[in-house]
């Protein structure tokens, strides 16, 4: 959801409103892997970013810690379970 299409979307969705976007980069585990997902390079959320502040809309993105231990937003719950059934992940 890093492309230049998803930021035009959410400039016209949301412009002339009140709000202020927090940019949370994706953070991989074990549910990304399963599907394919990859997180996005600093560069692209940058450049989203930058895309939506042209756009007239305020922008904070958010700094990423803890994924070098996967103990980053999102990790730290799916490291401690036992993934061997995975069915539960593809919900």
């Amino acid at each position: 959801n890093d492309r230049r299409e998803g930021a035009d979307r959410l400039i016209a969705l949301l412009q002339g409103k009140p709000v202020m976007l927090n940019l949370i980069p994706y953070n991989p585990n074990v549910t990304a892997k399963l599907h394919g997902f990859e997180a996005p390079s600093i560069e692209s959320c940058r450049a989203f970013g930058k895309t939506i502040i042209e756009g007239g809309l305020r922008v904070r993105l958010r700094e990423e810690f803890g994924q070098d231990i996967n103990a980053a937003c999102g990790q730290l719950a799916l490291a401690t379970k036992d993934v061997e059934d995975t069915s539960m992940l593809a919900a």
